[in-house]
């Protein structure tokens, strides 16, 4: 009788074939799982956020009670004794504000929200100067009632403008001047923590930090922007010293800027040795962060970033200026400062990634489009 079925029917497949099944079966399973992550991820952020707003105006703080005070309230000031002095109070945020009197406060705006990836909050405040001021600068302190949030947002900014010469010898030709207008400031975010146990556990996410100005009408004040710092690179040290910081030439805050010869400095990467603030050798901010610095409407921000410690951020632009009477000068400063359980790009408000354009960061965050709409850029 023939047989009914080959001698080899009955063999399985190779040994090398067995597991490159179950090897492809191994990544199927890891490629089906990774998926399904970014999908319920995704699916979490269609659940809308829970916020509440509030916004105080300059007729606001006039009846505010006075700030209390906290650790390095009037740091930076300068002059404390005629500071102002404010507390705003709404449902679940404290928030105690000090500054110089040559800035003028005109509105703050606080939100806190929860979403499905966490909690946070976001502050921004605007104000208005001159050209003709030196330093002016703000202190604010942040707190909300959220179960998360451990400690306080502590933010400071300060501006100040230079007017000079131009350098070298004077010629019969006229010039314009060379007018330097210096932000920095300094964020330090709340922590946010486990409320049953006191202990970190989910990564605080600063999704905006950043700055802005806005000087009007070139045509009007006479003044017309011609360069900028700093201007995004990734410095070769980050390499090898992830946490390094760059120092800006700062020869404009100096009476050497007179001398062309001092000219041209450049970047240099330095250790955090004190808090960013508009003097000689404290133009610091991350080196090894992307920042965004729209030389077109006048903001600086950092790309978003992971980190609970104190984070400078500074930035200079140079104007020239038809004249040295002061001209109107309107800035602001914002924060978004939030908790985040799953990838932080996820998490982030800011629609542009730097991976998809390396070279020009762009931080386009909820808070980026405030600093927008406070600068008066869309009035």
């Amino acid at each position: 009788m023939p047989r009914l079925l080959p001698s080899d029917a009955l063999d399985g497949p190779s040994v090398r074939a067995r597991w490159a099944a179950i090897l492809a079966a191994a990544l199927a399973i890891t490629a089906w799982n990774t998926d399904w992550m970014t999908a319920w991820d995704s699916a979490r952020g269609l659940v809308p956020a829970q916020t509440d707003r509030f916004e105080w105006s300059a007729a606001d703080l006039d009846t505010a009670f006075d700030a209390e005070s906290f650790p390095g309230d009037y740091e930076g000031l300068t002059n404390p004794a005629r500071a102002g002095s404010a507390q705003l109070r709404a449902k679940g945020v404290l928030l105690d504000l000090v500054w110089d009197e040559t800035l003028r406060l005109d509105t703050i705006r606080v939100e806190t929200y929860k979403d499905a990836y966490g909690t946070g909050h976001r502050l921004a405040i605007a104000m208005d100067t001159t050209t003709g001021d030196d330093i002016g600068c703000l202190n604010a302190s942040l707190r909300t009632t959220d179960a998360n949030a451990r400690d306080r947002t502590a933010l400071q900014y300060c501006i100040r403008t230079d007017l000079h010469e131009p350098p070298g010898e004077p010629t019969d030709e006229w010039r314009p001047l060379d007018l330097f207008l210096t932000q920095t400031a300094n964020l330090d975010p709340a922590a946010y923590s486990d409320a049953a146990f006191d202990e970190p556990f989910t990564p605080t996410l600063v999704d905006y930090f950043g700055f802005g100005f806005a000087t009007g009408d070139a045509y009007d004040t006479g003044l017309w922007k011609n360069w900028w710092s700093p201007q995004w690179y990734l410095a070769p040290e980050c390499a090898t010293e992830p946490g390094a910081y760059r120092r800006l030439d700062d020869l404009h805050l100096t009476d050497r800027y007179a001398d062309p010869t001092l000219h041209g400095g450049g970047l240099e990467i330095t250790p955090l040795g004190s808090p960013a603030y508009p003097v000689e050798d404290r133009l610091v901010l991350p080196a090894c962060t992307p920042v965004d610095n729209d030389f077109s409407d006048g903001t600086t921000a950092l790309e978003p970033y992971l980190d609970t410690t104190l984070t400078p951020l500074s930035s200079w632009t140079e104007f020239n200026a038809a004249t040295a009477e002061p001209q109107p000068l309107r800035t602001a400063v914002a924060v978004d400062v939030r908790s985040c359980d799953t990838d932080p790009r996820t998490c982030s408000t800011d629609t542009i990634a730097t991976a998809d354009d390396p070279a020009h960061p762009s931080n386009q965050g909820t808070v980026r489009h405030w600093l927008t709409e406070l600068l008066g850029s869309d009035r």
